[in-house]
Protein backbone atom coordinates (compact mmCIF):
# COMPACT_ATOMS: atom_id res chain seq x y z
CA UNK A 1 0.00 0.00 0.00
CA UNK A 2 1.04 3.50 -0.69
CA UNK A 3 1.22 5.74 2.53
CA UNK A 4 1.69 9.29 2.38
CA UNK A 5 3.99 10.89 5.18
CA UNK A 6 1.55 13.40 6.21
CA UNK A 7 -1.59 11.69 6.57
CA UNK A 8 -0.35 8.04 7.17
CA UNK A 9 -2.80 5.20 5.86
CA UNK A 10 -1.37 2.37 7.42
CA UNK A 11 0.16 2.63 11.29
CA UNK A 12 3.59 1.72 11.34
CA UNK A 13 4.52 -1.85 11.36
CA UNK A 14 0.49 -3.06 9.56
CA UNK A 15 0.20 -4.10 6.09
CA UNK A 16 -2.13 -5.24 3.56
CA UNK A 17 -4.19 -8.45 4.82
CA UNK A 18 -3.89 -10.08 1.32
CA UNK A 19 -1.71 -10.09 -2.19
CA UNK A 20 -2.33 -9.67 -5.89
CA UNK A 21 -4.77 -7.10 -4.55
CA UNK A 22 -5.06 -3.41 -6.46
CA UNK A 23 -3.78 -0.77 -4.03
CA UNK A 24 -4.77 3.19 -3.50
CA UNK A 25 -2.65 5.43 -1.56
CA UNK A 26 -3.89 8.38 -0.04
CA UNK A 27 -3.60 12.17 -0.13
CA UNK A 28 -0.79 14.17 0.60
CA UNK A 29 -0.59 17.53 2.74
CA UNK A 30 -1.70 20.50 -0.16
CA UNK A 31 0.95 22.09 -1.64
CA UNK A 32 0.73 25.55 -2.32
CA UNK A 33 -1.69 27.87 -3.82
CA UNK A 34 -0.32 27.88 -7.62
CA UNK A 35 1.22 24.16 -7.12
CA UNK A 36 -1.27 20.97 -7.38
CA UNK A 37 -0.01 17.99 -5.43
CA UNK A 38 0.68 15.13 -6.78
CA UNK A 39 -0.64 12.96 -4.55
CA UNK A 40 0.83 9.80 -5.37
CA UNK A 41 -0.98 6.31 -5.72
CA UNK A 42 0.58 2.72 -6.79
CA UNK A 43 -1.89 0.08 -8.22
CA UNK A 44 -0.75 -3.34 -8.77
CA UNK A 45 0.49 -6.49 -7.18
CA UNK A 46 2.32 -5.33 -4.40
CA UNK A 47 2.56 -7.87 -1.81
CA UNK A 48 3.54 -12.05 -3.09
CA UNK A 49 5.06 -14.96 -2.10
CA UNK A 50 8.81 -15.82 -3.00
CA UNK A 51 8.71 -17.01 -6.57
CA UNK A 52 6.38 -14.55 -7.79
CA UNK A 53 6.44 -11.02 -9.55
CA UNK A 54 6.04 -7.35 -7.73
CA UNK A 55 4.53 -5.29 -10.04
CA UNK A 56 3.33 -1.76 -9.60
CA UNK A 57 2.82 1.13 -11.01
CA UNK A 58 3.14 4.59 -8.85
CA UNK A 59 1.58 7.48 -10.69
CA UNK A 60 0.01 11.26 -9.58
CA UNK A 61 -3.23 10.59 -8.25
CA UNK A 62 -3.98 14.23 -9.30
CA UNK A 63 -3.57 13.15 -12.97
CA UNK A 64 0.20 15.31 -12.96
CA UNK A 65 2.92 14.19 -15.65
CA UNK A 66 5.39 17.03 -15.51
CA UNK A 67 6.88 15.80 -11.89
CA UNK A 68 9.60 13.28 -11.33
CA UNK A 69 9.39 10.12 -9.10
CA UNK A 70 12.07 9.17 -7.58
CA UNK A 71 12.31 5.81 -5.24
CA UNK A 72 14.43 5.11 -2.56
CA UNK A 73 17.12 2.26 -1.85
CA UNK A 74 15.73 -1.53 -3.56
CA UNK A 75 16.94 -4.55 -3.17
CA UNK A 76 18.92 -6.49 -5.81
CA UNK A 77 16.97 -7.70 -8.85
CA UNK A 78 14.42 -4.94 -9.11
CA UNK A 79 13.68 -3.41 -12.38
CA UNK A 80 12.42 0.15 -12.33
CA UNK A 81 11.46 2.88 -15.75
CA UNK A 82 10.37 6.32 -15.45
CA UNK A 83 7.51 7.34 -17.51
CA UNK A 84 6.05 11.11 -17.02
CA UNK A 85 5.00 11.60 -13.51
CA UNK A 86 5.16 7.51 -12.73
CA UNK A 87 6.89 5.05 -12.16
CA UNK A 88 7.26 1.52 -12.80
CA UNK A 89 8.46 -0.91 -10.62
CA UNK A 90 8.84 -5.17 -11.54
CA UNK A 91 10.43 -7.24 -8.67
CA UNK A 92 10.57 -10.43 -9.63
CA UNK A 93 11.28 -12.41 -6.33
CA UNK A 94 13.26 -15.51 -5.91
CA UNK A 95 13.50 -18.41 -2.84
CA UNK A 96 15.47 -16.15 -0.85
CA UNK A 97 13.83 -12.60 -1.06
CA UNK A 98 11.41 -12.72 1.75
CA UNK A 99 11.26 -9.68 3.21
CA UNK A 100 8.87 -6.27 4.07
CA UNK A 101 10.01 -2.99 2.84
CA UNK A 102 8.28 0.39 3.05
CA UNK A 103 10.23 2.41 0.25
CA UNK A 104 10.25 6.27 0.39
CA UNK A 105 8.65 7.70 -3.20
CA UNK A 106 9.78 11.14 -3.53
CA UNK A 107 8.20 13.76 -6.06
CA UNK A 108 11.26 16.05 -6.61
CA UNK A 109 9.24 19.09 -7.57
CA UNK A 110 6.44 19.37 -5.24
CA UNK A 111 8.98 18.00 -2.18
CA UNK A 112 6.02 15.36 -1.26
CA UNK A 113 6.76 11.89 -0.14
CA UNK A 114 5.05 8.80 0.24
CA UNK A 115 5.27 5.15 1.18
CA UNK A 116 5.27 2.23 -1.14
CA UNK A 117 4.85 -0.75 0.97
CA UNK A 118 6.34 -4.20 -0.10
CA UNK A 119 5.77 -7.45 1.16
CA UNK A 120 7.22 -10.77 0.34
CA UNK A 121 6.35 -13.64 1.76
CA UNK A 122 8.41 -16.89 2.49
CA UNK A 123 7.52 -19.87 0.31
CA UNK A 124 8.64 -21.47 3.26
CA UNK A 125 6.85 -25.40 2.10
CA UNK A 126 8.83 -25.45 -1.17
CA UNK A 127 12.13 -27.78 -0.84
CA UNK A 128 14.34 -25.30 -2.02
CA UNK A 129 13.62 -22.08 0.14
CA UNK A 130 15.50 -20.18 1.93
CA UNK A 131 14.20 -18.96 5.26
CA UNK A 132 14.08 -15.45 5.77
CA UNK A 133 17.41 -13.96 6.26
CA UNK A 134 16.68 -10.64 8.27
CA UNK A 135 13.66 -11.34 10.92
CA UNK A 136 14.44 -7.63 12.24
CA UNK A 137 13.08 -6.80 8.54
CA UNK A 138 10.36 -9.62 8.19
CA UNK A 139 7.27 -8.26 10.04
CA UNK A 140 4.59 -9.61 8.50
CA UNK A 141 3.38 -12.45 6.60
CA UNK A 142 0.11 -12.07 3.97
CA UNK A 143 -0.44 -9.23 6.23
CA UNK A 144 -0.32 -10.94 9.68
CA UNK A 145 2.30 -10.32 12.55
CA UNK A 146 5.30 -12.34 12.58
CA UNK A 147 6.78 -13.41 15.56
CA UNK A 148 10.47 -14.95 15.72
CA UNK A 149 11.44 -17.78 18.40
CA UNK A 150 14.87 -18.97 18.52
CA UNK A 151 14.33 -22.39 19.61
CA UNK A 152 11.28 -24.48 20.69
CA UNK A 153 10.96 -24.42 24.75
CA UNK A 154 11.82 -27.97 26.24
CA UNK A 155 9.34 -28.08 28.63
CA UNK A 156 7.05 -26.31 31.14
CA UNK A 157 9.64 -24.31 33.12
CA UNK A 158 10.56 -20.98 31.76
CA UNK A 159 14.14 -21.21 29.66
CA UNK A 160 15.73 -17.89 27.92
CA UNK A 161 14.41 -17.08 24.18
CA UNK A 162 15.55 -15.02 21.80
CA UNK A 163 12.06 -13.36 19.94
CA UNK A 164 11.77 -11.10 17.23
CA UNK A 165 8.93 -9.34 16.64
CA UNK A 166 7.36 -5.84 14.86
CA UNK A 167 11.39 -5.15 13.69
CA UNK A 168 12.33 -5.50 17.27
CA UNK A 169 14.82 -8.28 19.08
CA UNK A 170 13.19 -8.61 22.61
CA UNK A 171 16.10 -8.80 25.20
CA UNK A 172 15.82 -10.67 28.39
CA UNK A 173 12.81 -12.59 26.96
CA UNK A 174 11.74 -16.50 28.64
CA UNK A 175 9.45 -19.11 27.13
CA UNK A 176 8.39 -22.61 27.78
CA UNK A 177 5.46 -24.91 26.83
CA UNK A 178 1.71 -24.40 27.82
CA UNK A 179 -1.62 -26.19 28.03
CA UNK A 180 -3.03 -29.84 28.98
CA UNK A 181 -4.23 -31.42 25.70
CA UNK A 182 -2.35 -28.90 23.51
CA UNK A 183 0.97 -30.39 25.13
CA UNK A 184 0.18 -33.65 22.86
CA UNK A 185 -0.08 -31.78 20.21
CA UNK A 186 2.70 -32.14 17.24
CA UNK A 187 1.98 -28.32 17.03
CA UNK A 188 2.39 -27.62 20.69
CA UNK A 189 1.44 -23.74 22.19
CA UNK A 190 3.84 -21.45 23.94
CA UNK A 191 4.28 -18.34 27.07
CA UNK A 192 6.48 -15.95 26.54
CA UNK A 193 7.74 -13.67 29.29
CA UNK A 194 9.46 -10.11 28.61
CA UNK A 195 11.78 -8.56 30.57
CA UNK A 196 10.14 -5.93 32.41
CA UNK A 197 12.45 -3.06 30.64
CA UNK A 198 11.18 -5.12 27.22
CA UNK A 199 7.24 -5.53 26.67
CA UNK A 200 6.12 -7.09 24.12
CA UNK A 201 4.52 -3.88 21.49
CA UNK A 202 1.96 -5.07 19.01
CA UNK A 203 0.37 -1.76 18.70
CA UNK A 204 -1.53 -2.12 14.93
CA UNK A 205 -2.69 -5.84 17.16
CA UNK A 206 -3.65 -4.45 20.18
CA UNK A 207 -0.79 -5.08 22.33
CA UNK A 208 0.80 -2.72 24.04
CA UNK A 209 3.54 -3.00 26.92
CA UNK A 210 2.59 -7.14 27.50
CA UNK A 211 4.63 -8.50 30.26
CA UNK A 212 3.39 -11.83 29.13
CA UNK A 213 2.09 -13.31 25.86
CA UNK A 214 0.74 -16.71 24.97
CA UNK A 215 0.53 -18.66 21.59
CA UNK A 216 -2.39 -21.22 21.14
CA UNK A 217 -2.05 -23.54 18.44
CA UNK A 218 -4.47 -24.07 16.08
CA UNK A 219 -3.67 -27.42 15.37
CA UNK A 220 -7.60 -28.23 16.45
CA UNK A 221 -9.19 -25.68 14.78
CA UNK A 222 -9.07 -25.70 11.00
CA UNK A 223 -11.15 -22.67 11.01
CA UNK A 224 -7.93 -20.83 12.61
CA UNK A 225 -10.10 -18.65 14.25
CA UNK A 226 -12.27 -19.80 17.20
CA UNK A 227 -10.36 -18.70 20.06
CA UNK A 228 -9.84 -15.44 18.60
CA UNK A 229 -13.45 -14.89 17.60
CA UNK A 230 -14.42 -15.92 21.25
CA UNK A 231 -11.76 -14.06 23.30
CA UNK A 232 -12.68 -10.32 20.86
CA UNK A 233 -17.10 -10.98 21.41
CA UNK A 234 -16.35 -11.84 25.28
CA UNK A 235 -14.84 -8.27 24.96
CA UNK A 236 -17.81 -6.83 23.35
CA UNK A 237 -20.31 -8.24 25.78
CA UNK A 238 -21.96 -5.28 27.39
CA UNK A 239 -22.80 -7.06 31.20
CA UNK A 240 -23.73 -3.56 32.84
CA UNK A 241 -19.93 -2.65 33.76
CA UNK A 242 -16.30 -2.77 32.51
CA UNK A 243 -14.69 -6.13 33.13
CA UNK A 244 -11.89 -7.62 31.56
CA UNK A 245 -10.34 -7.10 28.41
CA UNK A 246 -8.07 -9.90 26.27
CA UNK A 247 -6.45 -8.53 23.10
CA UNK A 248 -6.28 -11.68 20.55
CA UNK A 249 -5.23 -12.00 16.85
CA UNK A 250 -3.30 -14.32 14.67
CA UNK A 251 0.41 -14.44 14.51
CA UNK A 252 2.45 -16.40 11.90
CA UNK A 253 5.46 -18.15 14.27
CA UNK A 254 8.81 -19.19 12.91
CA UNK A 255 11.10 -21.40 15.34
CA UNK A 256 15.20 -21.57 14.88
CA UNK A 257 14.40 -19.29 12.18
CA UNK A 258 12.06 -21.42 9.89
CA UNK A 259 8.39 -21.44 9.63
CA UNK A 260 6.10 -23.37 12.07
CA UNK A 261 2.71 -22.65 11.56
CA UNK A 262 -0.07 -20.16 12.32
CA UNK A 263 -0.84 -19.27 15.85
CA UNK A 264 -3.38 -17.11 18.17
CA UNK A 265 -1.32 -14.53 19.63
CA UNK A 266 -3.53 -13.48 22.90
CA UNK A 267 -2.76 -12.03 26.34
CA UNK A 268 -2.06 -13.68 29.18
CA UNK A 269 -4.41 -13.76 32.05
CA UNK A 270 -2.40 -12.97 35.25
CA UNK A 271 -2.76 -10.53 38.16
CA UNK A 272 -1.33 -8.21 35.48
CA UNK A 273 -4.33 -8.79 32.91
CA UNK A 274 -6.55 -7.13 35.94
CA UNK A 275 -4.62 -4.73 36.66
CA UNK A 276 -4.47 -3.18 32.92
CA UNK A 277 -8.13 -3.98 32.43
CA UNK A 278 -10.01 -2.99 35.52
CA UNK A 279 -6.68 -1.05 37.67
CA UNK A 280 -6.85 -3.63 40.43
CA UNK A 281 -4.01 -4.05 42.80
CA UNK A 282 -1.84 -7.07 41.82
CA UNK A 283 -1.55 -8.16 45.13
CA UNK A 284 -4.32 -10.13 45.69
CA UNK A 285 -5.38 -14.21 45.40
CA UNK A 286 -5.81 -15.74 41.50
CA UNK A 287 -7.30 -19.25 41.05
CA UNK A 288 -8.24 -20.60 37.99
CA UNK A 289 -10.36 -23.73 37.27
CA UNK A 290 -8.33 -26.48 36.06
CA UNK A 291 -11.43 -29.31 35.85
CA UNK A 292 -15.08 -29.57 36.36
CA UNK A 293 -14.82 -29.86 40.02
CA UNK A 294 -14.67 -26.43 40.20
CA UNK A 295 -18.54 -25.71 39.39
CA UNK A 296 -19.11 -24.24 42.79
CA UNK A 297 -21.09 -26.92 44.23
CA UNK A 298 -20.44 -29.21 47.36
CA UNK A 299 -21.02 -32.20 45.22
CA UNK A 300 -17.90 -33.01 43.36
CA UNK A 301 -17.72 -34.18 39.85
CA UNK A 302 -18.39 -37.71 39.30
CA UNK A 303 -15.33 -38.32 37.13
CA UNK A 304 -13.10 -36.24 39.12
CA UNK A 305 -10.22 -37.16 41.92
CA UNK A 306 -8.52 -35.34 44.88
CA UNK A 307 -9.73 -34.22 48.03
CA UNK A 308 -13.76 -34.42 48.37
CA UNK A 309 -13.77 -32.54 51.29
CA UNK A 310 -11.98 -29.30 50.23
CA UNK A 311 -14.18 -26.83 48.26
CA UNK A 312 -11.53 -25.48 46.41
CA UNK A 313 -11.18 -29.12 44.35
CA UNK A 314 -10.71 -28.08 40.57
CA UNK A 315 -9.00 -24.87 41.24
CA UNK A 316 -5.30 -24.18 41.35
CA UNK A 317 -3.80 -21.15 43.34
CA UNK A 318 -1.78 -19.70 40.66
CA UNK A 319 1.75 -18.63 40.85
CA UNK A 320 2.34 -19.79 44.37
CA UNK A 321 1.39 -23.43 44.54
CA UNK A 322 3.27 -23.63 48.37
CA UNK A 323 0.91 -21.30 50.19
CA UNK A 324 -1.05 -23.57 52.76
CA UNK A 325 -4.71 -24.21 52.54
CA UNK A 326 -5.87 -20.98 54.61
CA UNK A 327 -5.05 -18.94 51.25
CA UNK A 328 -8.28 -20.32 49.92
CA UNK A 329 -10.91 -19.94 52.27
CA UNK A 330 -12.31 -16.71 50.14
CA UNK A 331 -12.65 -18.93 47.53
CA UNK A 332 -13.60 -21.73 49.49
CA UNK A 333 -16.27 -19.00 51.43
CA UNK A 334 -17.75 -18.20 47.56
CA UNK A 335 -18.30 -22.10 46.87
CA UNK A 336 -19.79 -22.73 50.50
CA UNK A 337 -22.08 -19.71 50.23
CA UNK A 338 -23.09 -20.88 46.77
CA UNK A 339 -24.30 -24.15 47.78
CA UNK A 340 -25.95 -23.31 51.28
CA UNK A 341 -27.34 -19.79 51.72
CA UNK A 342 -31.07 -19.90 51.16
CA UNK A 343 -32.54 -18.01 48.39
CA UNK A 344 -33.00 -14.90 50.08
CA UNK A 345 -29.99 -14.35 51.40
CA UNK A 346 -28.09 -15.10 48.09
CA UNK A 347 -29.62 -12.63 46.34
CA UNK A 348 -28.97 -10.05 49.24
CA UNK A 349 -24.85 -11.28 49.49
CA UNK A 350 -24.17 -12.54 46.62
CA UNK A 351 -22.86 -9.23 44.94
CA UNK A 352 -20.17 -9.02 48.01
CA UNK A 353 -18.51 -12.19 47.18
CA UNK A 354 -18.63 -11.78 43.07
CA UNK A 355 -18.93 -9.66 40.57
CA UNK A 356 -22.61 -10.32 39.25
CA UNK A 357 -21.74 -8.26 36.52
CA UNK A 358 -19.13 -10.35 35.89
CA UNK A 359 -20.46 -13.58 35.89
CA UNK A 360 -23.49 -12.62 33.82
CA UNK A 361 -21.08 -11.76 31.22
CA UNK A 362 -19.58 -14.82 31.31
CA UNK A 363 -22.63 -16.76 31.37
CA UNK A 364 -23.68 -14.88 28.41
CA UNK A 365 -21.05 -14.97 25.84
CA UNK A 366 -20.00 -18.68 26.94
CA UNK A 367 -23.33 -19.97 26.31
CA UNK A 368 -24.12 -17.99 23.19
CA UNK A 369 -20.63 -19.85 21.46
CA UNK A 370 -21.75 -22.78 23.32
CA UNK A 371 -18.23 -22.82 24.99
CA UNK A 372 -19.65 -25.89 27.17
CA UNK A 373 -15.70 -26.94 28.27
CA UNK A 374 -15.34 -23.22 30.11
CA UNK A 375 -18.84 -23.43 31.77
CA UNK A 376 -17.59 -25.09 34.44
CA UNK A 377 -14.17 -24.54 34.53
CA UNK A 378 -10.95 -23.01 32.55
CA UNK A 379 -11.84 -19.70 34.41
CA UNK A 380 -9.72 -17.19 36.37
CA UNK A 381 -11.13 -15.53 39.94
CA UNK A 382 -9.18 -12.69 41.20
CA UNK A 383 -10.06 -10.89 44.62
CA UNK A 384 -7.96 -8.06 45.09
CA UNK A 385 -8.10 -7.70 48.73
CA UNK A 386 -10.45 -9.31 51.80
CA UNK A 387 -13.08 -7.24 51.16
CA UNK A 388 -13.20 -6.91 46.98
CA UNK A 389 -15.51 -9.34 45.10
CA UNK A 390 -14.08 -11.95 43.12
CA UNK A 391 -13.76 -10.62 39.01
CA UNK A 392 -13.78 -13.17 35.94
CA UNK A 393 -11.68 -13.60 33.06
CA UNK A 394 -12.47 -16.52 30.41
CA UNK A 395 -9.88 -19.13 29.00
CA UNK A 396 -9.86 -21.70 26.73
CA UNK A 397 -12.47 -21.53 23.64
CA UNK A 398 -11.30 -24.29 21.44
CA UNK A 399 -15.08 -25.79 22.52
CA UNK A 400 -16.69 -23.37 21.05
CA UNK A 401 -18.66 -22.69 17.43
CA UNK A 402 -19.58 -26.02 16.63
CA UNK A 403 -16.69 -27.87 18.14
CA UNK A 404 -16.15 -29.51 21.40
CA UNK A 405 -12.65 -29.40 23.21
CA UNK A 406 -11.32 -32.60 21.02
CA UNK A 407 -13.27 -31.50 17.41
CA UNK A 408 -16.30 -33.20 17.72
CA UNK A 409 -19.15 -31.38 16.64
CA UNK A 410 -21.76 -29.77 18.57
CA UNK A 411 -25.41 -29.15 18.53
CA UNK A 412 -26.28 -25.40 17.82
CA UNK A 413 -29.86 -25.96 19.18
CA UNK A 414 -28.31 -26.60 23.02
CA UNK A 415 -29.89 -24.79 25.62
CA UNK A 416 -28.59 -21.71 27.34
CA UNK A 417 -30.08 -22.36 30.78
CA UNK A 418 -31.33 -25.78 31.62
CA UNK A 419 -30.32 -28.73 30.98
CA UNK A 420 -26.93 -29.16 32.34
CA UNK A 421 -24.98 -31.74 33.71
CA UNK A 422 -23.86 -31.79 37.29
CA UNK A 423 -20.50 -29.84 36.11
CA UNK A 424 -21.55 -27.16 34.99
CA UNK A 425 -21.71 -23.23 37.16
CA UNK A 426 -23.95 -23.09 40.12
CA UNK A 427 -23.36 -19.53 40.25
CA UNK A 428 -25.49 -19.24 36.89
CA UNK A 429 -28.11 -21.80 37.87
CA UNK A 430 -28.58 -19.71 41.40
CA UNK A 431 -28.59 -16.37 39.46
CA UNK A 432 -30.93 -17.40 36.55
CA UNK A 433 -33.14 -18.89 39.12
CA UNK A 434 -33.44 -16.28 41.60
CA UNK A 435 -36.21 -13.48 41.27
CA UNK A 436 -33.61 -10.61 42.00
CA UNK A 437 -31.25 -11.38 39.57
CA UNK A 438 -32.35 -13.79 36.94
CA UNK A 439 -34.84 -11.31 35.24
CA UNK A 440 -31.90 -8.58 34.50
CA UNK A 441 -29.59 -10.56 33.39
CA UNK A 442 -32.23 -12.58 30.96
CA UNK A 443 -32.52 -9.22 29.78
CA UNK A 444 -28.84 -8.12 29.61
CA UNK A 445 -28.89 -11.17 27.26
CA UNK A 446 -31.60 -10.18 25.32
CA UNK A 447 -29.68 -6.80 24.88
CA UNK A 448 -26.41 -8.40 23.78
CA UNK A 449 -27.69 -10.23 21.30
CA UNK A 450 -29.79 -7.04 19.38
CA UNK A 451 -26.57 -5.49 19.42
CA UNK A 452 -22.41 -6.01 19.94
CA UNK A 453 -23.92 -10.17 20.15
CA UNK A 454 -25.84 -9.88 17.20
CA UNK A 455 -26.17 -12.22 14.10
CA UNK A 456 -24.93 -9.63 11.54
CA UNK A 457 -22.17 -8.44 13.87
CA UNK A 458 -20.91 -12.31 14.94
CA UNK A 459 -20.77 -12.89 11.28
CA UNK A 460 -19.07 -9.78 9.92
CA UNK A 461 -16.39 -10.10 12.59
CA UNK A 462 -15.87 -14.00 11.36
CA UNK A 463 -16.08 -13.25 8.20
CA UNK A 464 -12.89 -10.46 8.73
CA UNK A 465 -11.14 -12.99 10.41
CA UNK A 466 -11.32 -15.61 7.91
CA UNK A 467 -10.38 -13.22 5.29
CA UNK A 468 -7.41 -11.78 7.75
CA UNK A 469 -5.58 -15.33 7.80
CA UNK A 470 -7.08 -16.94 4.85
CA UNK A 471 -3.71 -16.87 3.19
CA UNK A 472 -1.45 -18.07 6.06
CA UNK A 473 -4.65 -21.12 6.69
CA UNK A 474 -4.19 -22.81 3.61
CA UNK A 475 -0.32 -22.63 4.39
CA UNK A 476 -0.52 -23.95 7.48
CA UNK A 477 -3.33 -26.64 6.72
CA UNK A 478 -0.73 -27.53 4.05
CA UNK A 479 2.19 -28.29 6.73
CA UNK A 480 -0.12 -29.78 8.83
CA UNK A 481 -3.39 -31.04 7.65
CA UNK A 482 -1.68 -34.67 7.01
CA UNK A 483 -1.05 -34.64 11.18
CA UNK A 484 -4.50 -33.64 12.06
CA UNK A 485 -5.95 -36.31 10.32
CA UNK A 486 -3.72 -38.59 11.85
CA UNK A 487 -4.57 -37.45 15.74
CA UNK A 488 -8.13 -37.39 14.95
CA UNK A 489 -9.09 -40.19 12.49
CA UNK A 490 -12.52 -39.60 12.19
CA UNK A 491 -14.66 -39.15 8.82
CA UNK A 492 -16.59 -35.69 9.39
CA UNK A 493 -12.36 -33.50 9.50
CA UNK A 494 -13.33 -30.60 7.16
CA UNK A 495 -10.50 -28.71 5.19
CA UNK A 496 -10.00 -25.03 5.95
CA UNK A 497 -12.93 -24.34 3.45
CA UNK A 498 -15.21 -27.16 4.69
CA UNK A 499 -14.76 -25.69 8.30
CA UNK A 500 -15.36 -22.25 7.81
CA UNK A 501 -18.62 -23.24 5.87
CA UNK A 502 -19.75 -25.23 8.94
CA UNK A 503 -18.72 -22.79 11.06
CA UNK A 504 -20.48 -19.93 9.57
CA UNK A 505 -23.35 -22.11 9.25
CA UNK A 506 -22.77 -23.36 12.69
CA UNK A 507 -23.04 -19.56 14.03
CA UNK A 508 -26.19 -18.73 11.59
CA UNK A 509 -27.82 -21.65 13.26
CA UNK A 510 -26.90 -20.50 16.89
CA UNK A 511 -28.10 -17.15 16.58
CA UNK A 512 -31.65 -18.03 15.34
CA UNK A 513 -32.13 -21.02 17.95
CA UNK A 514 -31.30 -18.06 20.61
CA UNK A 515 -33.23 -15.39 19.09
CA UNK A 516 -36.51 -17.89 19.21
CA UNK A 517 -35.26 -19.10 22.91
Amino acid sequence: MLACSACPLVPEGAADAGSDNDTDGGQVADAGPDEQPCAPRAAGTTSVTEGETIDVMIACSTGLTDVTLVLGSLPDGVAVTAEPGAVHLVWPTDLDDAVVLDVPVLVRERGEVANLHLAVADASLDAANVPPLEPLRYTEEYGLPVIFLDHEPAGEVYEPIGVVAGGHAYQGAFSKLRGASSLGYPKRSFTVRLDQQDRFQLPARGFVDKKKVVLISTFDDNAYVRQRLAYQLYDRTDAGSAHTQLAATSAVIYLGGRWFGLYTLADHVDRDLFEESLGLGDGGNLYKSIDHNANFRRERFPRGSGDKTFLGEGWELRDEPDLPFGQWDDLVELVAFTTDADAATFDAQIGTLVSVEDVSAWWIFATAVLGEDSYGKNAYLYKESASAPFRYAPWDFNHSFGQAWETSRTDPATPTDEGWPIDTNQLWERLLASPVHGPPLRARFAEALAGPLSEVEVLALFDDMVADVEQSARKDQAAWGAAYAEYYPRADLQDFDGEVAYTRGWIEQRWTYLAAE
